[in-house]
């Protein structure tokens, strides 16, 4: 099964030189190969894996969230506040 690409304009980023310095995600094609369709123009917050290669992917499995639909909690743990037990 094949990727594609997604370009996007990041908000913020690290400073690195992976992927999404340049504004791209990757996935796979199918959503049967846990590939994920985004919408275009629309905001997300996604969590997901940067290989060794610095590209960026990103799988149904990842958080994939309308920036409109996160909630104060969920904002609050992505930055740093989420305590595992």
């Amino acid at each position: 099964m094949g990727e594609i690409s997604r370009k996007f304009k990041p908000n913020s980023t690290d400073g690195g030189s992976s992927s999404l310095e340049r504004g791209e995600l990757f996935t796979k094609l199918e959503s049967s190969a846990c590939g994920v369709d985004l919408i275009v123009n629309q905001k997300y917050l996604i969590t997901g894996q940067l290989m060794k290669d610095h590209r960026a992917h990103i799988s149904l499995c990842d958080f994939i969230k309308e920036s409109s639909k996160v909630t104060e909690q969920q904002l609050e743990g992505f930055g740093g506040h989420y305590r595992c037990s």
